[in-house]
């Protein structure tokens, strides 16, 4: 017997309507798909509230599709089914025996149906001592960057470049900017995006993860 839908908590037309909100900014932001692991944020997307956010998951949201896929553990997918607005078949679960695995888990499912040649991947790291959090970003590019990455190489660069040749002793947050940004416009962001913000406080007071 397969496996039922039960009653969602809002109708269709509403996760549609989400999911359009969250697709119009990743065009603004240039982002053709996007992976989702935060267990509210799938929730709120899909409509998943079994508590299996303790092993690799994802939900992926594409440009290219109306609804999302979802990538759980076998002992997970029929939940996922009976809950999501989606279509079961939108629903990949992967092998328990990933589950522990040394060697490889959940997140390859994740990223062998994600990722492909060309692809852009951004990690954002962090590390803590004393109280005091220190962030660390690294972009990787499967294969031969594409010219438009290279073009937004560039622009960081020179961005950074700007920023630590202005921050010294005195120097307002405010200031660095200033002497930053207009190399992200003017290599980077030539069409119709803007930079908001230069980067994020940090320190003692940063909430936890």
């Amino acid at each position: 017997m397969a496996m039922p839908k039960a009653s969602q908590s809002f109708p269709r037309s509403e996760y549609l309507r989400r999911l359009t909100a969250v697709k119009s900014e990743m065009k603004r932001r240039e982002v053709e798909v996007l992976v989702v692991t935060t267990p509210a944020n799938t929730t709120y997307l899909s409509g998943y509230t079994s508590k299996s956010g303790y092993a690799p998951q994802g939900l992926i949201v594409s440009l290219a599709d109306e609804e999302p896929t979802f990538i759980t553990r076998r002992m997970d997918g029929s939940a996922a089914i009976h809950q999501m607005f989606i279509d079961r078949g939108n629903v990949i679960s992967y092998p328990e025996a990933l589950i522990a695995n040394p060697e490889r888990d959940g997140y390859d499912a994740i990223t062998e149906d994600v990722f492909q040649k060309g692809s852009q991947i951004n990690l954002e790291l962090s590390g803590a001592r004393h109280g005091y959090t220190s962030p660390l970003m690294r972009t990787f590019s499967l294969g031969k960057a594409s010219d438009h990455i290279r073009r937004l190489h560039e622009g960081e660069v020179a961005g950074l470049e700007a920023a630590l040749a202005a921050a010294k002793t005195g120097t307002t947050c405010s200031d660095v900017a200033v002497a930053s940004i207009p190399h992200l416009k003017n290599m980077v962001l030539r069409k119709t995006r803007d930079v908001a913000t230069l980067s994020v406080s940090i320190g003692q007071n940063r909430p936890p993860a």
